[in-house]
């Protein structure tokens, strides 16, 4: 998958006519047509029906804007952007409407991966439908703790765990109940499972040790840096 060959030079024109996309309602729908047009190929439906309304349509527009640059630039860093795959319309049509609702930071950059890994010829397997619906159901502390504990797996030993996790507990500013509030989401969608428990010192209440399901390391592939 990926955005059409026919993006390879045309690339960095179709970002630039989000990233220009101003105030004026009419001109950003024209300018976004544009720009999803060119990612398709051909874009059947009328780009206000895609947005929504005008209130609606302008958030949209914006959320576009910053994953459109933000792709560019991982684009760019790997030094692919004349060589970029077609995304498919099962796949692209989704991650569109599900990136353009969002505006936290850091499920905008899972986004942008997203897109820019289906669009490398080299990690485009790796990005499937299915993923789409599980990270347009996360928070960001989803994200950030899935992605600490891809880091953490292979650096710690698991009885260093319990001191790992209080840590970026932590760092995070969560409590112990915001905590398993994550960690039990992160279990329903099947991305991590529960392999023992531990208490917080300080608090002497228990929490879970959590570690990585096969979806969850799915999740994470299709959407690394």
């Amino acid at each position: 998958m990926g955005v059409a060959n026919a993006m390879g030079k045309k690339l960095p024109k179709a970002v630039d006519a989000v990233a220009d996309i101003g105030d004026n309602a009419s001109d950003s729908t024209e300018k976004l047509s544009e720009f999803l047009s060119r990612v398709f190929g051909t874009f059947p439906e009328d780009a206000s029906g895609f947005l929504g309304g005008d209130w609606l349509r302008h958030v949209r527009i914006r959320n576009l804007r910053k994953l459109a640059r933000r792709t560019d630039e991982i684009i760019r860093e790997r030094k692919f952007e004349y060589a970029t795959e077609a995304v498919s319309p099962s796949v692209a049509m989704p991650l569109l409407r599900a990136a353009q609702n969002e505006s936290r930071e850091e499920l905008q950059e899972l986004w942008a991966r997203f897109l820019a890994n289906g669009m490398d010829p080299k990690r485009s397997k790796s990005v499937r439908v299915s993923i789409i619906k599980t990270v347009e159901q996360f928070d960001p502390l989803d994200a950030l703790l899935l992605q600490f504990l891809h880091t953490l797996f292979p650096l710690v030993d698991r009885d260093q765990w319990p001191t790992a996790i209080p840590r970026w507990m932590q760092k995070n500013g969560l409590s112990a109940s915001e905590y398993e509030a994550t960690v039990h989401h992160l279990l329903r969608l099947d991305c991590i499972r529960v392999v023992d428990q531990s208490y917080l010192s300080e608090q002497k209440q228990k929490i879970s040790m959590p570690a990585l399901q096969p979806w969850g390391i799915a999740v994470l592939r299709a959407c690394e840096p």
